[in-house]
């Protein structure tokens, strides 16, 4: 079996989002080629009505423990108790909260999520699933130590790590491929091409697609579109004053204006000046764009 977490979560918190009730944490070194982060997210008594977050895609799958079933997307009726995995997201989505309480969160590295699951990564686009159906015994663990971890995350993530743990234990490694594709479209915020990337990793075009969409769940194409709209995003929401759209669009690799904004209201569910405007009243989960590399 793998060794136990090295750091303390305490010391391995990554950072608060723009809102202080969201916060990530890193993972120990030996979850590191698997998992992004971990998060939590509170909703207090007095604020939860202000309390809702843009969730956007970012080529990841997140399983998520919701206890006592508070997460009220916009729209749509709270969420059932339990846990479950939401796959890799085509579509913003607004969440909000039923009632005061915290919900926990693994955010998993595209390629790295196929080490837990029972059904290919591909399988679960679009979809949000039952943790039981596609990994039965992580997910045992999973609520068994949770349920028995005493409050506060610091002992919410040393369960989740030794149940991770477990699971990886005679497990074969994540796809280096798929990894090496992965950093290296990230790296360039989705600009380079299949086949840049497949003569820099000596295979071809077409083995490159069928590994990434097999261990990502998305194709290179779909995967580099989300780094481009987090790119400009990151852009958008640095810029101290109003971004010229046109340099924008050019910088980030769209056509033009109009290109960048028909993207962005598609994937993120608002044109780039909703976007900013929402941005004192809408936490970003997504708030920093990830670090994939």
């Amino acid at each position: 079996m793998p060794a136990l977490p090295d750091p303390t979560p305490a010391s391995r918190a990554l950072r608060a989002g723009p809102d202080q009730r969201y916060r990530q944490y890193a993972p120990c070194r030996q979850l590191a080629p698997y998992v992004l982060c971990y998060w939590s997210m509170r909703a207090d008594a007095d604020s939860r009505d202000a309390t809702r977050v843009r969730v956007v895609p970012d080529g990841c799958l997140d399983a998520v423990f919701d206890p006592h079933g508070i997460l009220a997307p916009v729209g749509m009726q709270p969420s059932a108790p339990g846990v479950f995995l939401t796959g890799i997201m085509q579509r913003s989505a607004v969440i909000g909260f039923a009632a005061p309480g915290a919900v926990f969160g693994i955010r998993f590295r595209p390629a790295g999520t196929g080490a837990f699951l029972d059904i290919h990564v591909q399988e679960t686009t679009g979809l949000r699933l039952n943790i039981c159906d596609v990994m039965p015994d992580l997910s045992a663990r999973l609520e068994d130590t949770l349920l028995a971890a005493p409050h506060g995350m610091q002992a919410v993530i040393r369960h989740m790590e030794q149940a991770l743990l477990h699971r990886l234990a005679g497990v074969k490694s994540s796809p280096p491929l798929a990894h090496a594709a992965v950093a290296a479209f990230a790296q360039s915020h989705g600009s380079l091409g299949v086949g840049s990337v497949a003569m820099r990793l000596g295979v071809s075009p077409r083995h490159l697609e069928r590994c990434f969409a097999r261990h990502v769940g998305l194709s290179p194409k779909q995967f580099c579109r989300i780094m481009r709209l987090h790119h400009a995003l990151h852009m958008l929401r640095s810029a101290p004053d109003t971004p010229r759209w046109c340099h924008l669009a050019a910088e980030t690799g769209f056509a033009d204006q109009a290109h960048l904004i028909r993207e962005m209201r598609t994937l993120f569910g608002a044109t780039p000046t909703e976007l900013q405007n929402e941005h004192n009243d809408v936490a970003f989960i997504q708030y920093d764009m990830p670090d994939l590399r």
